[in-house]
């Protein structure tokens, strides 16, 4: 069976399968703000996980809010002090989307804290959650 190594999206752009992530990677930006997925699929990205991808790419200002929404939160839970203001600083890096499901599921992962910490959150149904980080 072979592999298709690039494909083009009319909405997300090129999207090349990348063999060091072992997934299908897409960058768009939006708002002059760059949008990184990765996108699971065997021979060929999922169909489903592109179009959830658009979806988020369309609506990158409400996906944004919501992740920010969570980022807020879980700063107020572990108070003040260098972990709430390390999380506040931390930036989406990419949307890996791996499950057509349904639901949609995947992580998100951040740019922006300490180097040892790799932060990332769990995104369900439209919803990201369960923020944590591997060290």
């Amino acid at each position: 069976m072979s592999v298709v190594k690039r494909v083009v999206d009319d909405k997300l752009g090129p999207i090349v399968f990348d063999e060091d992530v072992g997934a299908w990677t897409a960058a768009v930006t939006i708002d002059g703000e760059p949008l990184e997925f990765n996108i699971g699929g065997d021979t060929t990205p999922n169909p489903v996980l592109v179009a959830h991808a658009r979806a988020i790419a369309a609506s990158a200002d409400a996906f944004r809010s919501k992740v920010r929404e969570l980022l807020v939160a879980e700063s107020k839970r572990v108070g003040d002090g260098r972990a709430s203001e390390e999380i506040l600083a931390l930036e989406i890096e990419n949307v890996c989307l791996w499950e057509s499901g349904p639901p949609v599921t995947g992580m998100i992962y951040f740019l922006g804290g300490d180097d040892d910490r790799v932060w990332r959150c769990d995104y369900e149904d439209g919803e990201p959650k369960d923020l944590g980080f591997d060290s």
